[in-house]
């Protein structure tokens, strides 16, 4: 049983998460920096999900990059955990080659010393997917997805432009392992977190 003021503090999150989704679907498009045709394009609130189940299956996160972009990425979720008693920061990234998967990919985590692996793969529509979070417990935790996008081939980057094409869920029961497919995703690669 929850203390009125912490109940209250969880029913407001939540109604800001919510509030923050209508208001990017009301604009049609995720709130973003463009630094001009070429360099670097900021992503905020692409995503965000508010869970109150005791579990700790990872997060999905299904972007609006594709295989095909060629651009290189940086992800950061973040916000906090009740059932850890710790904030969540994760922070992973990499670059979008279409004939060698992702290249160059990286994780940390300097928020909590629970998450241990990022999961990076594809769809079959080709979307980049990014699991993690294995080992936060989900009772009560919040979190946000904020990108940024570096690009230097003139390209607009169409679907990452589009808030319909970012998506935070809870993904089956279990993780990849060391496998390069699971739960209809294909070319998984396995980045262990290197905690900061």
């Amino acid at each position: 049983m929850l203390d009125d003021g912490l109940q209250a503090v969880l029913d407001q999150t939540a109604a800001d998460i919510k509030s923050l989704n209508e208001k990017k679907a009301e604009k049609g498009s995720p709130l973003f920096v463009d630094s001009g045709q070429y360099g670097v394009r900021t992503l905020t609130n692409a995503a965000s999900l508010f869970n109150q189940s005791s579990h700790t299956r990872l997060w999905r996160l299904k972007t609006g990059l594709k295989r095909s972009d060629y651009h290189m990425f940086s992800i950061r979720i973040s916000g906090y955990s009740y059932g850890n008693k710790a904030g969540i920061d994760i922070a992973c990234g990499g670059y979008l080659y279409s004939t060698n998967n992702v290249l160059n990919t990286y994780a940390m985590s300097s928020g909590t010393k629970h998450c241990s692996d990022v999961w990076m793969g594809f769809d079959n529509n080709d979307n980049l997917i990014v699991l993690t979070g294995q080992g936060i417990s989900k009772y009560y935790a919040g979190v946000t997805v904020d990108a940024q996008l570096f690009y230097g081939t003139g390209s607009a980057l169409p679907g990452a432009n589009n808030p319909d094409n970012w998506v935070l869920t809870i993904a089956p029961p279990g993780n990849p392992g060391s496998s390069s497919s699971w739960a209809g995703l294909t070319q998984i690669v396995r980045i262990p977190v290197v905690q900061k």
